[in-house]
């Protein structure tokens, strides 16, 4: 699996503590926010690919199990905000990266 880590840092100084875990928990809001837009996206471009695919191929929508189980999933670990984008079908390793040259009998 391919992950793009993104740091991110960034420097606030408030007056008192309320007011600094209030900021804290708007921008673990607006991140978490980012975060999900860019997974929402990532899984639409995949199903364009596989639906531009089938367009010019014919060979990756039969039944639509495989542009049907392409999934999202966030969560937060620490303080990481983690989006993911994937599948949970044993074969979509086959379309995605080929096989190696064999013969069908």
């Amino acid at each position: 699996m391919a992950a793009i880590e993104i740091p991110f840092h960034l420097d606030v100084r408030a007056p008192h503590p309320e007011v600094m875990e209030r900021i804290r928990q708007i921008f673990l809001e607006e991140m978490t926010a980012a975060v999900q837009d860019c997974v929402l996206h990532v899984q639409e471009r995949v199903k364009r690919i596989i639906e531009d695919r089938e367009a010019s191929h014919g060979d990756l929508i039969n039944e639509g199990h495989l542009i049907n189980s392409i999934a999202t999933a966030m969560g937060l670990r620490g303080n990481v905000i983690e989006g993911q984008v994937g599948t949970n079908l044993d074969y979509a390793k086959y379309p995605e990266f080929g096989t190696v040259p064999h013969f069908v009998p």
